[in-house]
This record gives structure tokens, sequence and C-alpha cells, in this order.
């Protein structure tokens, strides 16, 4: 009998071992440096935002973090400081639901840097009730895809600018991309119900064309851009997750159905340093390598469609 329950608890134990290795995914095994690049990482004090701004800062880059609240992103900037050992790390406020934000961030920013070598639309939010940004859309679409478009139409300049030695925009979506629908009438999802997960599902398929159609249009300038899943990450994202999922997720344990965010910051740091990014420009990663997305991702006359409204709805107000 004892035996019985000896090999039992080892085959669940194998069992559990296994799930956290296929749950923590793949690691950036690329030893790559980027001395001296200048690096963008919007939503960086927490998450897979402030690991990646480590990561890459400790790899020689100068380091732009951005938040939406000044006393965290201060503290984010020395957490990275003292993480990197680097002094090359700066953190500067920058609210994606407001264009007075980017507008104030944009005027900063160009003062201080000439170039943009790595771009990462990290920032997000997921599954909120329904609310607005200042300009009137709905919360997720723009956060999640709107406010980063805007962010970079306004520094293609810069990014262009460092094409000659490198130039890249990653672009984070997920999985849940594989479930969203574009709205072509209306992205703000008025004409009806709201759900919050359609509407987070939409935002971050709309992220995967993006980083689609800027790989068409920006393919001449030399610009790489990507879009990629980081994994199901036990973050401040999941805040707004109904009672019965984090009940679920407290009861099984979220260290073991979920990455840490080290875990999860492994894609967007590799496709940072990959000096070899361009032969996947305009594809979708995971884990570290290409994969398979929504096949919406496809759809040209849709990502064209998506750039038009996005267009829009930003001259309304900008």
């Amino acid at each position: 009998m004892m035996l019985k329950l000896a090999v039992f608890g080892l085959l669940v134990g194998l069992a559990f071992y296994g799930l956290r290795v296929y749950i923590k995914g793949t690691n950036c095994n690329l030893t790559d440096r980027i001395d001296n690049r200048i690096v963008l990482v919007t939503g960086a004090n927490t998450g897979i935002g402030l690991e990646t701004a480590k990561e890459l800062a400790k790899r020689g880059a100068h380091v732009v973090m951005t938040c939406r609240d000044q006393g965290k992103c201060y503290k984010a900037e020395a957490a990275v400081k003292q993480a990197s050992n680097s002094k090359n790390v700066h953190c500067m406020v920058l609210d994606l639901g407001s264009f007075k934000s980017i507008r104030a961030f944009l005027e900063k920013f160009k003062k201080n840097y000439q170039q943009l070598h790595v771009t990462i639309l990290n920032a997000g939010v997921m599954a909120c009730p329904y609310s607005e940004t200042e300009q009137g859309f709905e919360m997720q679409i723009g956060v999640n895809h709107i406010g980063h478009f805007l962010l970079t139409r306004e520094l293609l300049p810069q990014i262009k600018a460092a094409a000659s030695v490198d130039a890249r925009i990653i672009v984070v979506s997920s999985s849940a991309s594989l479930h969203g629908k574009i709205n072509t009438t209306d992205l703000n999802l008025r004409g009806e119900d709201y759900g919050p997960f359609a509407a987070y599902h939409q935002s971050k398929l709309a992220n995967v064309l993006f980083a689609a159609e800027l790989s068409r249009r920006l393919a001449d300038d030399r610009v790489t851009a990507v879009s990629l899943h980081p994994g199901v990450i036990d973050t401040e994202l999941a805040r707004h997750l109904p009672p019965y999922m984090k009940f679920i997720m407290q009861a099984l344990g979220s260290k073991l159905l979920m990455k840490t965010p080290l875990e999860g910051a492994q894609t967007q740091i590799c496709a940072a340093v990959n000096p070899q990014l361009a032969r996947l420009n305009g594809q979708y990663l995971a884990n570290c390598a290409p994969e398979t997305p929504n096949p919406d991702i496809h759809d040209k006359e849709l990502a064209a469609k998506l750039w038009e409204m996005t267009e829009e709805l930003i001259a309304k107000h900008w």
C-alpha cells in the first residue's frame, strides 16, 4: 500500500512538474547586447514591462520607461538601475488613455532623443468594466490600440532615423487575439451589448493587425515590426478578472498555472535583441518563435481598414 501511494505521489509530482515546465515556456537564450541603443518600454513600472526594462538595461541599452503614475515610475526606475547596475535608465510619465499626456510625453521625448531603436508597446488593460478614455474611446481599444498607434505614428521620424543601425517595433498582443473580431462599424462597441472580454479580444487582434500593417508600410524604411503573445502571466493585468476566475487561480495556485513576470518577458526580450529579427518582419511570436496567429493577420484589407478607422478617430481629437 505504501509503495502504491509513493508511486502515485511520484506520478502526481511529475505531472505537476511537466505542467509547470509547459506553462513556463521558452527562455531567451540569446546573449546579444544592444549597447547604446535607445529602447522605449511602455507600461514598464510593473510586470513584464519592468522585467524587460531590467534585462535590456543589463544588455547595455539606454532604457526609457513609461507609466501613468510619476511616483511609481521613479520607484521602478530605481529598481531597474539597481538590478542592471546601469545609469542609462530614465522614466517618463505617459497615460495612453489621454492625448494630452501623449502630447506632453512626445514633446519631452523628442527634446532628448533623436533616434529610437527599439519600441516595445507593452502597456495595456484587460477585461475591465466599461469605461472610457479621456477622448471618449472604449478603454481597452483606446489604451491597447489607439494610444499605442498614435504614440508610434508620432515617433516614426525617430524610429526611421535609427534604421541605419537597427529599428524595430514590438507590439505585445495576446493569444486572446485568436478570439478577436474587429467591429468595422464601431471600434468602441457602443452599438452592441458591451462584453469586457470581447472588447479585450478585439484590442489584442488590433495589436496583431497593427504590427502586420506597420511591417508592410515601413519595409522600405528598413523598420521591422512584430507582434507577440507573452503567455498567461501572474501580473496586475488580471485585476479585473471575475471573482470565480480569481478563486480558481488561487485554489489551484497562480504560480503553477501562470508564468512569472520574468518568464513572460522572455519573448519580447528575444525580439528586442535578436539580430535576425528582420527575417520575422510582420510575424506573430510566442515562446521566442513564430506561431500561427488569428488568420485575420493575413487580411490586408482588414488591416488597412483598421488603420483608416484609427486615423479617423484620432483626427477628431488630435
